[in-house]
């Protein structure tokens, strides 16, 4: 998933959760109703201001369950497009196997210098290059070595 994939489903749920928000806040007139169905992103503000008693969810809060929702291969590549904009690459995420070793270290020492130093263990499904330029592994998106940082996440996915 794409950023702009992301934020286009980010959009659609904010709109939905409005929605369901004015709806149990209100009785609606099936004109009422109607003009809800058509509501879309042009429009949103204007709902939000004629029902104020709406309690709809902050995108911030969608935004983080649609991330919880991803699978860890899919919040991967959102992070990895987060490191590209933000000019990190230390903090990319790569598949633990021998294209990452020969793609980032020409010299063998160099390699086990930095999975010496590093929290890197073999059987981990994935790898990156931490601050210091050691090597860290990782399996899944919860694990303690994971650099994902989900509030500097949603917080790139939101603006």
């Amino acid at each position: 998933m794409t950023k702009q994939e992301f934020t286009t489903d980010l959009l659609y749920n904010v709109i939905e959760n409005l929605k369901e928000a004015i709806q149990n806040a209100h009785d609606l007139t099936e004109e009422e109703l109607k003009e809800l169905e058509e509501m879309d992103e042009y429009n949103l503000d204007e709902f939000q201001e004629r029902y104020p008693d709406a309690d709809p969810m902050e995108r911030q809060d969608i935004a983080e369950e649609m991330l919880y929702d991803l699978d860890d291969e899919e919040t991967i590549k959102l992070w990895n497009e987060y490191c590209q904009d933000s000019n990190d690459p230390a903090n990319r995420i790569e598949n633990n196997n021998e294209y990452f070793f020969k793609t980032y270290f020409s010299d063998i020492m160099e390699a086990v210098r930095a999975i010496c130093y590093g929290e890197y263990l073999l059987e981990d499904d994935y790898v990156y290059i931490d601050g210091l330029d050691n090597v860290c592994s990782f399996d899944f998106i919860g694990d303690n070595n994971c650099p994902i940082s989900e509030s500097d996440l949603v917080d790139w996915l939101i603006d």
